[in-house]
Parts: structure tokens; C-alpha cells; sequence
């Protein structure tokens, strides 16, 4: 191989190696812009990732929360369930018995009410058999007289 050819393929591949080097500069350059976008991406996932953190903050609040509601409620459920079995009782042992004393006595009442109504209807009854023998002595009276 002579001098010549020598620098003809020393050439051909410096020019393939500046070509290569221009191809290097430009995914270099568009490396860069795909970096500085991922960049934004991550700095974006970054606020993401603390609103997140910052809305698990209020959700475990909220949990803590309803946990001490939800306690509460069953305590009052109980006091409610304590008092519904107290008013039962209270109906059962009470109140009933009170109220047959009232039938009772009511009972008696209207026995009583009916006696004294029959004793009103004999009453009335002798009443206008006393008008009519008033009146037919007054007419006896009358004709005699």
C-alpha cells in the first residue's frame, strides 16, 4: 500500500469518524433536552408525591377521627340498648300491673253505674205509675164530686 492510499483511507476514516462525532454531538444535544424534560417530570412527581404525603397526613386525621365517632356511637348505642331494656321492664312490671288495677276499677265503676241506672229506672218508673194513680184519683175525685 502506498503513502497515498495510506492518507486516502486515513481520511476516509477521519471523515467517518467526524461524521460519527457530529452523529455523537446531535444524540448528545437531544440526550440533553430528554434530560432536562425528565428533569420537569420528576420535579413534578416531587410536588405530586408531597400532596400526596400531605393528603394521607389529613386522611390518617380523618381515620382517627371517625374512630373515636365510631366509639362513641357505640357507647351511646349501648347506654340505649342499657335503657330501652330499663323501659321494658319498667312496662312490663309496672305498668301493667297499674293499668289492670285501672280496668279493675273501672270495672266496678261501670257495675256500680249500671246499679245505680236501674235503681234511677225503678225510680222513674214508680214515678209515672204515682202520675197516672194520681191523675185517676183526681178524676175518681172529680166524679164524685
Amino acid at each position: 500500500m502506498t503513502d497515498s492510499q495510506k492518507l486516502d483511507l486515513l481520511l476516509t476514516k477521519v471523515g467517518n469518524i467526524e461524521t460519527d462525532v457530529a452523529e455523537l454531538k446531535t444524540d448528545v444535544a437531544e440526550l440533553k433536552e430528554d434530560m432536562v424534560e425528565v428533569k420537569a417530570d420528576v420535579a413534578e412527581l416531587k410536588t405530586d408525591v408531597a400532596e400526596l404525603k400531605a393528603d394521607m397526613v389529613e386522611v390518617k386525621a380523618d381515620v382517627a377521627e371517625l374512630k373515636a365517632d365510631v366509639s362513641e356511637l357505640k357507647t351511646d348505642v349501648a347506654i340505649l340498648k342499657r335503657d330501652v331494656t330499663g323501659i321494658r321492664l319498667t312496662i312490663d312490671n309496672e305498668l301493667r300491673v297499674n293499668i289492670m288495677r285501672v280496668a279493675e276499677g273501672h270495672l266496678d265503676l261501670v257495675r256500680h253505674l249500671k246499679e245505680a241506672g236501674r235503681k234511677d229506672s225503678e225510680m222513674e218508673m214508680l214515678t209515672v205509675r204515682v202520675n197516672v194513680l194520681e191523675r185517676d184519683v183526681r178524676e175518681l175525685r172529680h166524679q164524685f164530686a
